[in-house]
């Protein structure tokens, strides 16, 4: 790929990209704050979002998509009738993530002399197409494409390697909602609130590779520490992607967390999943707060902590202090008799 020369304002927006992967749970909400800083990067575009089967483009998996301000519309007569007449279709399937141009191909180059370009581009006023395309964990890949019309000039060079550019980050934002729709997935409630199961991403070493998804504020570092070992245990045995594998770990030296792992598609980056709660229980969790006595803001202050929110966040949603929290979590522990939060997580999860 041509190497940018990026300004100084492209810098920001792209390090703002990078900042901004990390917003919102669901896809929908990443998309809504990472497309309009792509159309600063790259303007005069509308653009395209979505996770897709690889073997068959036109298939949405589930809720992730966004086409043109959240429709979608257009995937229907695309899988009906043009699927098999899109050009594109070997990006999907390379899944390498390196922008690609309609351009490049030769279907690109006769615009409007095929029935994909006359009959379908050209009724979504599409004339110029940019598309990058990463594998997910799930065996699914993440398509996301820029589109201009026919009075707006192709993609320049520039403007594919700035794609390349963010392309990791929109990826990145899209593999851990990906995730998150796993861990639902793991425990059987597609409809469970994002809060209520955590998990802990990591990579083919036994790195952790995605933190946002709520799991690393509940375990104290030895018990990291420890959960690093068996997931190298489990990825030594080479598993086979949706091979799970469950574990119980200590949280705070009492308590004991349940951990169920799971193997994804390596060539996402990711080889694993640490899913950190198999069964949330409300009727506990309000069992806990009854018998420890906690009052209406110790309550909620230990909601949010074992949703996995770290001190700040737990802060910036309550509208109170860091300290304020630091100080409820510390009434809060010395009520419930636990050392931490994961020994909140084990009482709600029934392993106290």
């Amino acid at each position: 790929m041509d190497e940018a020369k990026v300004t100084l304002q492209q810098l920001q927006v792209l390090l703002e990209v990078g900042r901004t992967a990390c917003v919102g749970t669901t896809f929908q909400e990443r998309m809504a704050a990472l497309v309009p800083l792509v159309q600063q990067l790259i303007p005069h575009t509308r653009a395209s979002a979505s996770v897709l089967e690889p073997e068959a483009p036109a298939q949405v998996t589930h809720e992730p998509a966004w086409f043109f301000g959240n429709s979608v519309g257009v995937v229907h007569p695309y899988a009906e009738r043009y699927m098999k007449l899109d050009p594109m279709r070997p990006v999907y399937a390379e899944a390498d993530g390196r922008p690609a141009l309609l351009s490049d191909t030769e279907v690109g180059r006769r615009y409007g002399q095929d029935a994909f370009t006359a009959e379908f581009l050209a009724a979504l006023g599409i004339r110029h197409v940019m598309l990058s395309v990463h594998r997910m964990p799930d065996g699914s890949v993440f398509a996301f494409a820029l589109h201009r019309g026919p009075d707006q000039p192709d993609f320049s060079r520039e403007e594919r390697a700035l794609m390349g550019l963010c392309a990791p980050d929109l990826a990145r934002a899209a593999c851990a909602a990906v995730l998150r729709r796993t861990l639902l997935a793991q425990v059987g409630a597609p409809g469970a609130p994002a809060g209520s199961v955590h998990g802990l991403a990591y990579d083919a070493e036994g790195r952790v590779v995605h933190d946002d998804l709520g799991a690393s504020p509940l375990l104290v570092p030895a018990t990291l520490e420890r959960l690093g070992i068996e997931v190298r245990e489990f990825l030594g045995g080479r598993p086979p992607p949706g091979t799970a594998a469950d574990r119980v770990l200590q949280a705070d030296g009492t308590a004991a967390l349940p951990i169920r792992l799971v193997a994804m598609d390596r060539r996402s980056g990711v080889a694993a999943l640490a899913l950190l709660a198999h069964e949330v229980s409300d009727s506990r969790f309000e069992r806990l707060v009854r018998e420890a006595r906690l009052t209406t803001r110790e309550r909620q202050v230990a909601a949010l902590a074992i949703e996995g929110l770290r001190n700040r966040d737990i802060a910036d949603r309550l509208g109170v202090g860091v300290d304020t929290v630091k100080w409820h979590l510390k009434t809060i522990f010395q009520k419930t008799k636990v050392r931490g939060r994961g020994g909140l997580a084990a009482i709600v999860l029934g392993r106290a």
